[in-house]
């Protein structure tokens, strides 16, 4: 309930905010949206961090087994992160070993979350040089152990606080704390998710030289012809005008919430309906046949979750 009380508001500043930035805004108004994207952004990631957080200390957090490809993750996350990193001036460099399985068992997500965690981090306290994505991997029959690692130049840690910053709500830099936001939890939450998958994560790092992240986590590996229905996180790329003339129903009864949802898909041409709550969702997909429905969990009368077990019945 918090998470989604929470995020609704955040929801509506993100969204618009991409709208507005997507406008062509004068050169005047360009400064302020990207102030507000960044600080939205910041808020989001602080969010995030808090309900994990909570998750972890009240044994929440379930890793779930899945078909994966871990290399299309890497790729995907290079390229989403990559203009930040050359916004900042700084050279972004990608290693893949080319033994990386193409298909392996594990928690895609957690793995997505881990290594964005740890490359924000990097982009945060680099200022000059370079940031280092890299992957390699132990074959074991049909098991692997996959090992990732994120470097960089940036400003480094003193060796006494190498085992310090994996501490909840801890930042051992209080000089460039003040200049780099954050909770001080995103590298405890790091170490616990690569521990809940069975793996292990290290720094070693140099005051001013920079920092090594390196984490491995164990993964059983998957034949190519037996994985029909696997779970690639960035794998396909979607045409936009693919999407045109799709019917999507949208189940949502925060006002704002509809208006940015209905902005951006009828950006992408979909022809959206919109049912108040889940009693409505249910009587108007008697009536017409939809491509999509975009069902939210809580509403007043009835919620997502019953709508969807009636919709389905």
């Amino acid at each position: 309930m918090m998470s989604h009380e929470i995020r609704t508001p955040l929801n509506a500043v993100i969204g618009l905010t991409k709208l507005l930035l997507e406008e062509n805004p004068r050169v005047d108004q360009l400064e302020n949206l990207e102030a507000i994207e960044g600080s939205s952004r910041n808020l989001h990631l602080l969010i995030n961090d808090i309900l994990d957080y909570n998750r972890i200390l009240n044994g929440k957090v379930e890793i779930v087994k899945n078909v994966f490809s871990p290399e299309k993750i890497v790729r995907r996350l290079y390229k989403s992160i990559r203009p930040l990193v050359l916004k900042k001036g700084l050279e972004f460099k990608l290693e893949i070993n080319s033994q990386i399985p193409e298909l392996v068992i594990g928690d895609a997500e957690k793995l997505d979350q881990v290594l964005y965690k740890l490359l924000d981090n990097a982009i945060k306290f680099t200022q000059d040089g370079f940031i280092q994505l890299s992957i390699s991997t132990v074959l074991q029959d049909q098991n692997c152990t996959i090992r990732f690692s994120v470097q960089d130049s940036g400003v480094g840690i003193p060796q006494r606080d190498c085992e310090r910053i994996f501490e909840y709500f801890t930042q051992v830099r209080s000089d460039i704390a003040r200049t780099a936001e954050g909770s001080g939890l995103g590298l405890s939450i790091t170490k616990k998710l690569i521990e809940l998958q069975g793996g292990k994560l290290k720094v070693e790092s140099e005051v001013g030289k920079g920092s090594v992240f390196q984490f491995y986590i164990p993964y059983s590996i998957t034949p190519i012809n037996s994985a029909k229905d696997q779970n690639n996180i960035g794998s396909k790329s979607i045409d936009k005008e693919a999407l045109r003339g799709l019917k999507v129903l949208l189940a949502e009864d925060n006002r704002v919430n509809v208006m940015v949802a209905r902005k951006f898909l009828r950006k992408w041409h979909i022809e959206v309906d919109v049912a108040a709550n889940g009693a409505v969702a249910v009587e108007m997909v008697t009536k017409k046949r939809y491509d999509l429905i975009l069902m939210d969990l809580h509403m007043l009368e009835m919620g997502g979750i019953e709508a969807t077990e009636q919709i389905r019945n």
